[in-house]
This record gives C-alpha cells, structure tokens and sequence, in this order.
C-alpha cells in the first residue's frame, strides 16, 4: 500500500550512523507492529462506516495529531465525530532487496547488518492517517522503531558512483521491469483465486510460484521487484475485499441466516472457530476474496442473534441431546 521504499541501483551513500549502531536500531521491534496496526485500521475505519483510501498525504494546510498523545483508534473516532465520510491511508513498506544488494560483504559485521535489513522485507514502515475537516487536513502519524536506521540506509544520493554492477547482474539493460509492468503482473497474481484465499506469506509465495508466465517474467527482472509485485498484488486484494464487502452489507441478514442454517456451522462451538469458518464460507460468495473482519464480526453477530431469537431449529446441546433452543454462543 502507499509507495513502496526503495534505493536506485549502486553504492550507498556514506552512513552517518556507525554499522553496529545500525544492526541495534535495525533489530528493534518483534515484528512488522505497523503492519499489523494497519489490518486493525482498515477493520475499525469499515466500523465507523469510514471509506478507507490508499493516499500521498500532501497539503499546506495539516493539523499534526501525535501519536504519543491519540491512539489510532482515538483518530478514526474523531473523524467519524467531525462527520468525515474518508479516511487517508498512507502504508510505505520496506522493500529490501535494493537495500541488501548494496550493501558491503565479507565480515561478519557486515552479513550482521545485511540480515537485519532483510529481516524487514515487506513490513510498514511508516504510518499515516488522515481526514479532511473545515478545510484542514488532520493527520496522525506513527513509524516503526527502525525507521530511523531504515531511512538512512535508503537515502540514496542522485551522484553516487555506482558500483559492484558486474558482480551483481544489475545492468541496467536487464534488471527490471517498468512501473506498469509490475502493475500488470500485480493485478495477474491478485486475480488468482488461491492467492485472494491466502493468509500466510509462504502460501502467497507458493501462488507465485504457480503462474508460469509469471516466473517466466520474473527470470529478466531484478530480484527486489518480486517483492513488490506480491506487496502490490496483496493490496489489490485487500481493497477487493473492502469493496466487496460494502457491496454485500445489505445482505448480511440473508447471508447470516443461511449461514445459521449450515449443519457444519451448527457443531462449532468455539468463537473464533465459527469466525473462521464463517470466513471461508463468505470466501466461495464473494468471488474468493476473503472478506474483512469487520464483516465476518458483523455476520457471526447476526447469526448469533438470530439463533438466541429462533427456536424453530433444533439444535444439539453439549449433552448431545437434541433440543430446540439456540446454537452454543457465549
């Protein structure tokens, strides 16, 4: 989402930072946290009834909310207060692959910094909300804790020499395709029906793998721009899903009584295993897309009150008996 962080081919300027002090900041963090504060605001916006779009935020006239003070969600709040119908959603994510061809090798030091960096490939870097009241744009803002590490390895200068070409098969005659391209065969993967069905990155990775004009195009590509193709291709899928779901929210009664009616549905008796299901099911309805929490939330709600109302269907208890009564939700 957003732009994705990158550095032209060649060496990288000369680091301010001392490459240890590098591998410590680099190594801050469990995981990609801003990542997955980006899920949680795309599902919270979609609660407020907010239109979440992917966005350059860049205006003169800004109200800074720091996000030592406000919670993301404290934002999203206010903008659904201040009667905002969008939301603007800026996500840059760390694509390493640039950054690591670059970097010096041969120490120990030196494969140290090279493996933090690429330990980030594919996590948010940066991330900034925005919403338009009165005129002013507010915008709220929180990067990762490597951040400062990440931006001065990628601060790349337009005068640098450029080195290492022979040894790393950067040609610039060979080593990469064009914007659109990368457009093109981000679109291809994200309308494969087992990539919009994955969850987990190697599973992505694997529908990748399983386009053979992809893997073909890949072959005269530089190696980075893998990545960005499966991190654009993740994109469209999610604002797939999103418009997806706010095309079929006016059928969520509809979809929650068939799904009640479902026998497998029935003999779940965990929430967050009915939730799973439940998005599976929604997945062979919404042409494979996998459909955002906050609609499964809203579904798995329904059909639980729409059994603690009914007792027309009978029901199992956890004895076993058949009784009329209502599915076991807590």
């Amino acid at each position: 989402m957003g732009r994705f962080l990158s550095v032209p081919g060649g060496q990288l300027p000369t680091m301010r930072k001392d490459p240890s002090e590098l591998i410590r900041q680099l190594r801050l963090g469990r995981g990609d946290d801003l990542g997955k504060l980006l899920n949680i605001v795309w599902d919270y916006a979609r609660e407020k009834d907010l239109i979440v779009l992917s966005a350059t935020i860049d205006t003169g006239d800004v109200v800074s909310l720091t996000a030592d003070k406000l919670t993301m969600e404290e934002v999203v709040d206010a903008a659904a207060a201040c009667g905002a119908k969008v939301i603007y959603l800026r996500a840059p994510v760390a694509e390493t692959g640039p950054v690591a061809a670059e970097l010096p090798c041969g120490t120990n030091e030196d494969e140290a910094l090279r493996a933090a960096v690429r330990r980030l490939s594919g996590w948010v870097s940066e991330l900034e909300l925005g919403f338009a009241h009165g005129g002013v744009v507010h915008v709220w803002s929180k990067t990762a804790p490597w951040f400062d590490a990440w931006d001065e390895l990628t601060a790349a200068s337009s005068d640098v020499a450029v080195r290492n070409r022979d040894e790393l098969d950067l040609d610039v005659d060979g080593d990469g395709m064009t914007d659109e391209q990368v457009q093109h065969w981000s679109t291809v993967l994200a309308e494969d029906p087992a990539f919009r069905r994955a969850c987990l990155p190697a599973e992505r990775e694997a529908c990748a793998n399983g386009l053979p004009e992809l893997v073909k195009a890949l072959r005269a590509s530089a190696p980075w721009q893998r990545g960005g193709i499966v991190n654009h291709a993740i994109t469209k899928v999610r604002e797939g899903a999103e418009t997806h779901a706010a095309s079929l929210k006016q059928r969520l009664d509809e979809f929650a009584a068939d799904l009640l009616n479902d026998p497998e549905f029935h003999a779940i008796a965990a929430a967050t295993a009915r939730k799973r299901f439940a998005t599976d099911w929604m997945t062979d309805r919404a042409e494979g897309f996998r459909l955002p929490r906050w609609f499964i939330d809203d579904l798995v709600g329904r059909a639980r009150q729409a059994a603690k109302t009914s007792a027309r269907v009978p029901l199992k208890a956890p004895t076993g008996n058949a009784v009329a009564g209502t599915l076991p939700f807590d």
